[in-house]
């Protein structure tokens, strides 16, 4: 069977990391507080990220009123919110594969997966936490979590450093020590600017760039919808179902411009940038407009970008994608068959189980197309041994 490397699954981090992975000196200020109806609540600093709810009138992951509807375990559960689906599930109730290895593996067997990138759930809401040093501190434990769970099939799974770039000296330090101790195989940034204003394209993340490409590891944009930071386009949404829509491209549509218009990737020429859960189909419109735009009035640029900025993605940026997609062929076309990354999200909530990976029985792929989006573009973005991670599954199957 085809080889399948999933560019974007996601772990589920259990209640129990709050108590056993935080430095000593930072459990008063990150730990999941509970009261005696059975509400609980992550609390990084004074940052507040509901994880269970009892109250149905209460909103359940801090956006919008629809979300008393469901909560964070059914967000975190395959299907989890499609219609008759949501059980308002406690949030240990969510797919086991998300908090244990063992069960994602199974999983993996039956869908046939060969391995798994996994990035965080809750960690991807630390842009929103005030103090810096809490962020990191957040971020340090879910990586050496991350770290364990992985360790259970180290040629299959796979740990993206969760990183929060308030201080980006501090996520650089927080990116060397994962791949270095942990075996990270690149880091997860929001794509979002920050509170204050500052983009991914502000200079004050040079330090971050530096060190990525020092240390030889990509780094990958993941949004989250809530309202921790600013997000593009949310003030027009008035539910879940548009703002989903609308920020997770937005965002990352706007975060390759920053990072164009600041120049990071000609001062940055070895580093390799994801752009992850965002669909594929707006690459080729924007790049089109980025080409022309700064092409025709990049000379207005204290320094205009050296390469088109098609050419720069198709150097040095890959693209996630899911399964049904129907721009996925025409993507690859245009920029390669191996920068766009086949992603399951698992265990979220738009996993289909059974099913996962549907994408091989599209016949509007090439056996090339297939191939690039099932593994190669994966195995060549993360630096991931295919040889080694078929090794691993034959010899667990055994």
């Amino acid at each position: 069977m085809q080889m399948v490397i999933d560019g974007d699954g996601h772990i589920a981090e259990p209640i129990t990391l709050w108590r056993d992975y935080v430095d000593p000196e930072l459990r008063d200020r990150i730990n999941v507080q509970s009261d005696d109806r059975g509400n609980e609540v992550l609390t990084i600093g004074a940052f507040r990220m509901p994880l269970h709810l009892v109250d149905r009138g209460a909103q359940a992951v801090g956006y919008e009123p629809g979300s008393r509807l469901y909560s964070v375990g059914d967000t975190l559960t395959p299907n989890g919110l499609d219609r008759g689906m949501p059980r308002r599930r406690h949030y240990t109730q969510a797919h086991p594969g998300g908090f244990d290895p063992k069960q994602r593996l199974a999983v993996h067997d039956s869908e046939g997966v060969d391995a798994a990138v996994l990035f965080p759930s809750m960690g991807l809401f630390f842009a929103g936490v005030p103090d810096p040093s809490v962020a990191i501190g957040a971020c340090r434990a879910v990586n050496r979590w991350a770290a364990d769970y992985c360790a259970a099939a180290p040629r299959e799974l796979y740990s993206v450093a969760t990183l929060s770039a308030q201080e980006p000296a501090a996520a650089a330090a927080e990116l060397t020590r994962s791949v270095r101790q942990h075996g990270s195989v690149a880091g997860c940034l929001r794509p979002n600017p920050t509170k204050s204003g500052r983009t991914v394209g502000d200079p004050s993340l040079d330090v971050l760039w530096a060190t990525a490409q020092d240390l030889n590891v990509p780094l990958c944009f993941h949004n989250a919808l809530n309202t921790d930071v600013p997000q593009a386009g949310l003030d027009r949404a008035r539910s879940f179902v548009l703002g989903h829509a609308i920020v997770h491209p937005f965002e990352q549509m706007l975060a390759f411009a920053s990072l164009l218009e600041g120049g990071v990737f000609d001062r940055f020429p070895r580093i390799k940038f994801g752009f992850m859960e965002s669909n594929c189909g707006w690459l080729p419109f924007w790049l089109d407009r980025l080409d022309e735009h700064f092409g025709r009035l990049g000379w207005m640029l204290a320094q205009p970008p050296q390469r088109k900025p098609s050419e720069i993605f198709r150097q040095q940026c890959v693209i996630g994608c899911e399964n049904d997609e129907p721009m996925l062929p025409y993507v690859q076309q245009r920029f390669g068959n191996d920068k766009v990354l086949w992603a399951s999200d698992f265990p979220h909530f738009d996993a289909e189980v059974p099913g996962l990976v549907s994408l091989r029985k599209r016949t509007d792929l090439s056996e090339a197309q297939r191939d690039g989006v099932l593994w190669r573009g994966a195995a060549d973005f993360y630096q991931l041994d295919h040889e080694a991670i078929a090794r691993s599954r034959a010899d667990r199957g055994r």
